[in-house]
């Protein structure tokens, strides 16, 4: 426990051991803040956010999470301060505002976390955090399966819904991840027998390789179809996107019309591609992507979009993922950060990166989290099929074109 000064004193001194609101009160209003006192603090830190046009979010928690050592300060901390409430004998747990404040400096330490040195991933923090929950999940999923496998049932259409294994698929693209992290090349396999054949390649061209047998098309799951395309359309140009959508979208949706979320805003941003391409009279791009919802998240779009051979495609492209999305999308956003488009440096790692809480957003949303439009569902089939039967060698931060 901190030592505190007495408040039977009629002169408070600021104790070094005090948090920094409480130093701060003391020396600017001469008495120790009480917890109302406190909360109308955080009322008008909250309005100061509300009202100005700056991105407070972040400049606010990038402030709050700063410490001055030689000054005794240390960075603010929700847990010290509702604990210092409740030693007051007044609960904020449930406060808004500090629930607010939380989640800036959470998001502060992030983006601070996330400036490493070359070669570092920040991505992992979020697949770490992801792993135990999906991996529940996938064990109940599995049991569901398993269930549903031990009925009897002469339909072939019912013993053919499990022939997909998700939990394979994703072991493989976790596997290409890892090779690729230690700077190992993986060559795809579409047998055992071809997998035996590559291991006798171990001095020459293939050493240093690692093969991996990849499930036929018509028996992967969506995360290996997900690969498949965005590997096929990485080498000729392609994006990688994010895209959040604004209340009345969101609500449009989540439609009870018996359509899923993924097919819904497929169809809305397939409209915007073939719209606003079509204006200049090019042919609307190919495009897929995962539905996910973290939690505590809103819905939001990742995913992989084709850019076409014209001088505006990347606004075009930019404009109509807005406009599918709805704008704005923010009240009082002055940074529009709707839409990030990047640049497909490695498609395995983004593959691995949106489908990170893909079972916790099924929980969510319903079992379908996943679209493509026809073009680029056959790209990825093309480059998939034949790099499989060609044995074609995968790179770590490198696109391979189809042959």
């Amino acid at each position: 426990m901190k030592s505190r000064p007495s408040t039977t004193s009629h002169t408070p001194i600021a104790d070094p051991a005090d948090d920094a609101f409480t130093r701060w009160f003391v020396e600017e209003v001469g008495s120790r803040p009480t917890p109302e006192m406190r909360r109308k603090y955080y009322d008008r830190v909250m309005r100061l956010v509300m009202w100005s046009e700056e991105d407070h979010d972040r400049l606010v928690g990038d402030l709050l999470i700063k410490s001055d050592p030689d000054q005794g300060i240390e960075p603010f901390d929700v847990d010290e301060e509702i604990a210092a409430a409740k030693a007051a004998g007044v609960d904020l747990s449930d406060d808004p505002h500090l629930a607010y404040l939380r989640r800036i400096t959470e998001e502060a330490r992030a983006r601070r976390e996330g400036v490493r040195p070359s070669g570092h991933d920040p991505r992992k923090a979020l697949r770490a955090i992801a792993k135990d929950l999906e991996g529940r999940l996938r064990r109940e999923r599995r049991r569901e399966e398993v269930a549903f496998r031990g009925r009897k049932s002469a339909s072939r259409k019912s013993r053919e819904k499990w022939r997909r294994d998700e939990k394979r698929d994703a072991k493989i693209i976790a596997e290409i991840q890892g090779y690729f992290e230690v700077e190992v090349g993986v060559r795809m396999a579409s047998s055992e027998a071809a997998l035996v054949r590559l291991k006798k390649s171990s001095e020459g061209p293939g050493a240093g390789e690692i093969g991996i047998v990849f499930p036929h098309w018509e028996k992967s799951s969506e995360v290996i179809r997900s690969f498949g395309m965005a590997a096929g359309v990485g080498a000729l140009g392609a994006r990688d996107f994010t895209v959040h959508m604004n209340d009345g979208v969101l609500d449009y949706a989540s439609g009870a019309d018996g359509q899923s979320f993924a097919k819904r805003m497929l169809r809305r941003v397939t409209d915007a591609l073939g719209s606003k391409f079509g204006a200049v009279g090019v042919n609307p791009p190919g495009v897929m992507f995962f539905v996910e919802q973290g939690k505590g998240e809103r819905p939001h779009l990742h995913g992989v979009v084709m850019i076409p051979d014209h001088p505006e495609a990347l606004n075009i492209v930019r404009d109509a993922l807005k406009q599918a999305a709805g704008s704005p999308w923010k009240k009082t956003a002055t940074v529009d950060t709707q839409v990030d488009i990047g640049g497909l440096p490695e498609p395995v790692g983004w593959v691995d990166y949106i489908t990170k809480f893909k079972e916790v957003t099924k929980a969510h949303l319903g079992s379908n989290t996943f679209a493509a439009s026809q073009s680029m569902r056959a790209l990825g089939r093309e480059w998939y099929e034949t790099g499989r039967k060609d044995g074609r060698l995968l790179l770590p931060r490198k696109a391979v074109p189809m042959r």
